[in-house]
């Protein structure tokens, strides 16, 4: 009985933290308009002001980032219109399904921007929400099996921080087993256009290869092989008007971000385990380099054209009834630079640790050293564990941004451990757990 007081009393004082912690300042708005006569959703906050365009299917359209005033994606037309017999790139997130390329020119990107969309918004305590739905029929390019698909992304934005959190879910609802392909194919332009110093990243000691042209390095490598990671081709963003040059691999990871070294801004794409009907698979994040752009792929799969339809594991199968779903959370950050990107051990949804916490002790104190960068406003709790019970020791407020502590408090005993914990509206991310190291006294 006691044991479940005390279980009753945690729940209670996080929802108490929650609501009196997290600034009481920030917003975020949405809300229906028009943009070149069609109808958009507009969600924002203090970081971020997000188009998504459902008739087009560009969720988002756009991503403008208010703490450096840059625009995130890139948009080859000036305008946008609702155009279901031919294809436009437009720019923003275009989700690709059941491929990405098409057998012929004109069916390119799937279908989603070929189908109506049904829509609604919702809002409620620090937080709004777009939730999209449409269903297809498309037939299999080698058994011409007919196949049918309901596709459904709710995207949420939070009060006081730059994350934007899109969950998906595909779902068979045809009466076969359905193949098909998928990729969050995003025209990312860091700090407003493609420009050389722009550059990509994903953790890895490998990458697959899937293709390239005109590099005399990669004329002879076959598809599929994985090569040493990283490749500087396919890393670092070099525009050249005169030749063009590409290369597209993937990684297997559950994040990876584009930046800009000149204006210190990053985009990271952290995904969530994908569930595929009863098992779980992992995001493999493709970046497509070239001389005159790129386009970060986050897939289901290492493969995103019809030609590749034939391979065993080109494609997703799902029998019917069953679902595919998986989050992918997309966050920006200032000042942030390429070395301490590709010096990460990891990447949360919410909060990134540049580098490793050290926990020391000086006389009956023990001390937190810690450099983290947070894309809002927020807490740090430094929880004390023994005997799995949780205390909170202190907490320290962080606004958007690199963040250095140093913490004093009263020394953990033997058998203690502390807990660094980050909240936001969007969620917590536990950092790290240390144990008090008593021969570092200085």
């Amino acid at each position: 009985m006691e044991r479940r007081k005390m279980k009753y009393r945690y729940l209670f004082f996080w929802i108490f933290m929650l609501f009196i912690t997290l600034p009481g300042l920030a917003s975020v708005s949405i809300q229906e308009e028009k943009q070149d006569g069609e109808p958009v959703v507009v969600i924002e906050n203090n970081y971020y002001r997000t188009v998504l365009a459902p008739t087009i299917a560009r969720m988002p359209l756009s991503y403008y980032f208010k703490l450096t005033e840059h625009e995130q994606f890139i948009h080859p037309e000036e305008k946008i219109k609702k155009d279901r017999a031919s294809f436009h790139y437009f720019g923003g997130i275009i989700d690709s399904i059941p491929s990405v390329s098409g057998i012929e020119d004109w069916d390119r990107k799937g279908y989603l921007w070929r189908v109506p969309w049904k829509s609604k918004i919702g809002k409620g305590r620090g937080w709004v929400k777009y939730t999209g739905e449409a269903v297809f029929n498309y037939k299999d390019p080698v058994s011409n099996e007919e196949y049918k698909l309901k596709f459904t992304k709710i995207i949420t934005g939070y009060e006081g921080t730059s994350c934007l959190r899109m969950d998906y879910r595909i779902e068979n609802i045809g009466d076969n087993q359905a193949k098909f392909m998928f990729s969050a194919h995003s025209r990312t332009g860091i700090g407003g256009s493609w420009n050389t110093g722009d550059y990509f990243w994903a953790p890895g000691e490998k990458c697959r290869f899937y293709y390239s042209d005109n590099y005399p390095a990669y004329k002879d490598t076959k598809e599929g092989a994985w090569l040493p990671w990283p490749l500087k081709e396919a890393t670092d963003f070099v525009l050249k008007e005169d030749k063009h040059q590409d290369i597209f691999v993937f990684l297997p990871s559950n994040w990876c971000v584009v930046g800009d070294n000149n204006t210190k801004e990053t985009l990271f794409f952290v995904s969530s385990p994908i569930k595929i009907g009863k098992r779980k698979d992992m995001m493999k994040m493709g970046i497509f380099m070239a001389t005159d752009g790129y386009v970060v792929e986050p897939c289901l799969t290492y493969y995103i054209g019809y030609q590749d339809w034939k391979k065993p594991e080109a494609t997703i199968g799902l029998n019917s009834g069953e679902v595919c779903a998986f989050t992918l959370y997309m966050t920006a950050y200032k000042g942030v630079t390429k070395e301490q990107v590709q010096n990460l051990k990891g990447a949360n949804s919410n909060c990134l640790l540049l580098e490793p916490p050290l926990l020391r002790r000086k006389e009956n104190k023990d001390i937190l050293e810690l450099k983290v960068v947070v894309p809002g406003e927020g807490r740090l709790f430094l929880e004390k564990i023994r005997m799995k019970r949780k205390s909170t020791i202190a907490t320290i407020e962080m606004e958007a941004g690199i963040n250095e502590v140093e913490k004093e408090f009263p020394m953990l005993k033997k058998g203690e451990e502390l807990l660094l914990l980050w909240m936001d509206n969007s969620g917590k991310s536990k950092l790290a757990v240390l144990k008090s190291n008593e021969k570092n006294d200085n």
